[in-house]
């Protein structure tokens, strides 16, 4: 994702929302008290830090492989030769010569598991993951609990109340409506008319 303000772009998930905190500090995002403050920046740093990379596999499973099948070989080969960072292209150039297999996903889908738990532990002691404010830890966690439902893997979530109240919750609010994008919006794209 690419924040675009009064000419300034500035990428990065997590830092475009503590640039938004901060910039515009008439929606505060971060609690008050430093406690909650220090387990929102404790979840968001998780987001980075685990997350993002446990969600990755999955969802090229789900989202891309399905599509890269359908082209001519020769075409992803180029495709895959053009991706700027070694460690996603050596990734795709797995995938794409090897496949997924379902050993291959078990990691990843241990690790968002896992994560799924560590949230159910954390609503346990308040209504959002920092405590008792909604802020930029559910912001930055809820699109990889979003991702489960495209992947195939929102029982993780059902299993876990807490969780999937949470889920409810932040789902409903009108920000989510407009920050993700509607189901069936990966994969195929309608062609331009």
């Amino acid at each position: 994702p690419v924040l675009m303000d009064s000419g300034w772009s500035l990428h990065e998930s997590r830092i475009i929302n503590e640039y938004l905190e901060d910039a515009y500090p008439a929606v505060r995002l971060a609690p008050l008290d430093p406690r909650a403050r220090a387990r929102m920046r404790l979840w968001t740093k998780y987001s980075d830090d685990v997350a993002t990379d446990a969600v990755k596999l999955p969802s090229f499973v789900k989202n891309i492989q399905p599509e890269l099948q359908r082209m001519a070989p020769d075409e992803v080969r180029k495709m895959v030769e053009q991706i700027p960072d070694a460690k996603v292209r050596a990734r795709w150039t797995h995938a794409v010569t090897h496949g997924v297999s379902a050993a291959d996903l078990q990691p990843s889908i241990d690790r968002l598991g896992d994560m799924v738990e560590r949230m159910q532990r954390s609503l346990e002691k308040g209504a959002w993951l920092a405590g008792d404010e909604y802020s930029l830890a559910d912001i930055d966690l809820v699109p990889f609990v979003h991702r489960l439902i495209r992947c195939e893997l929102f029982h993780l979530v059902e299993a876990r109340p807490r969780v999937d109240d949470w889920y409810r919750r932040i789902s409903a609010r009108p920000a989510f409506a407009e920050a993700i994008p509607p189901a069936g919006s990966e994969g195929v794209q309608p062609a331009p008319a």
